[in-house]
C-alpha cells in the first residue's frame, strides 16, 4: 500500500534505497512472463484442463501526446473510440474457472503508411507467438478468442505455433453442411457439401443435453466458406430469452489435429 502517486520519488520515501537507484532498477528489461507463469503452474495442477485466452481491454484516454494513442473499439460503449488498448494473455485453468495474466501489452497505433500491411490482428499474433514459443506453451494446446479474432490470418497464425482456436462466429456465418448421402453413379467428382447452414434450423445438428435446463448444445462438422476449411461447431441455446450463440473448435477430430483444418 504507497499513499500518493506512484512515483520515483514517492516510491523512495517508503524504501531504502535512493530514487535514482530506482531509476535505474526500472530501466532494466524484466521478463515478467517468466515470473508470471514460474507463480502460475505452483497453483494449477497439470491434470486439470487448461488452456490460453487472448483478449484486448480500452483505456479511455483525454490527452492527445499519449503514445499509443488511436481509436480503438470500446466494448463497453459498442463503438470505436480515442484512447489506448491492453492486450492481455492469460493462462485459462478451466477446471477452477479463473484465469491468471500471463502477458499484457500495450497495442501499438496503424501504421497508416500507404506500404504498411500490418495489420492489428497481426500485432495480437505477434504477441501470442512470442509467448508461446519462448516459453514453451504449446502443450496448452488452444487460444481461446472472441468474435474479433474470428479471422483466416489469425487461425492460420494460430495453427503455424501447433495451436488450436476455438472462438465466436456471426449468427449469419456463412457455413456449409457436408454430404453424408450415397455416392453418385457415374463419373465425376463426389459431391462434397450439401448446402447453406440456415440457424433457424437446427435438425441436421445433434443435440447435447447440459447440466443446465435453460441450455441447451447443438454441435455438428461444418465448412466455412471464408475460413476454406472445416470447423466443429456448436449453437449454444438459451431458451429462456430465447437466444443463441456460434462457437467453433479448428480440430474437427479430437486427438488428430492434423485433419482439423485445410
Amino acid at each position: 500500500m504507497l499513499p500518493g502517486h506512484a512515483t520515483l520519488r514517492n516510491l523512495s520515501r517508503y524504501s531504502a534505497y535512493h530514487e535514482r537507484t530506482l531509476a535505474r532498477w526500472y530501466a532494466r528489461d524484466f521478463d515478467f512472463v517468466s515470473l508470471n507463469k514460474t507463480a502460475i503452474i505452483q497453483v494449477i495442477p497439470p491434470a486439470h484442463a487448461q488452456a490460453l485466452v487472448i483478449d484486448a481491454s480500452f483505456v479511455p484516454k483525454s490527452g492527445k501526446q499519449t503514445d499509443g494513442l488511436d481509436r480503438f473499439w470500446n466494448g463497453s460503449h459498442s463503438r470505436t473510440e480515442t484512447g489506448l488498448e491492453i492486450s492481455a494473455l492469460a493462462w485459462l485453468a478451466i477446471t477452477d474457472n479463473c484465469a491468471y495474466c500471463l502477458s499484457a501489452e500495450q497495442t501499438p497505433p496503424v501504421d497508416k503508411t500507404p506500404d504498411s500491411e500490418a495489420t492489428r490482428i497481426d500485432v495480437y499474433l505477434a504477441q501470442l507467438a512470442r509467448v508461446v514459443s519462448a516459453h514453451h506453451l504449446r502443450h496448452l494446446r488452444y487460444v481461446i478468442t472472441d468474435g474479433y479474432y474470428s479471422h483466416q490470418k489469425f487461425l492460420g497464425g494460430v495453427r503455424a505455433l501447433g495451436l488450436e482456436q476455438i472462438g465466436k462466429r456471426r449468427l449469419d456465418a456463412h457455413l456449409r453442411s457436408l454430404y453424408q448421402g450415397p455416392k453418385r453413379p457415374g463419373p465425376g467428382r463426389p459431391q462434397t457439401y450439401d448446402g447453406k447452414v440456415h440457424w433457424d434450423n437446427l435438425s441436421r445438428f445433434e443435440q447435447v443435453e447440459t447440466d443446465d435446463d435453460d441450455i441447451v448444445l447443438y454441435h455438428q462438422v461444418l465448412n466455412h466458406v471464408q475460413f476454406q476449411g472445416n470447423l466443429r461447431v456448436v449453437v449454444v441455446v438459451d431458451t429462456k430469452p430465447n437466444r443463441q450463440a456460434v462457437l467453433f473448435s479448428s480440430t474437427v477430430f479430437p486427438g488428430n489435429s492434423e485433419q482439423s483444418f485445410v
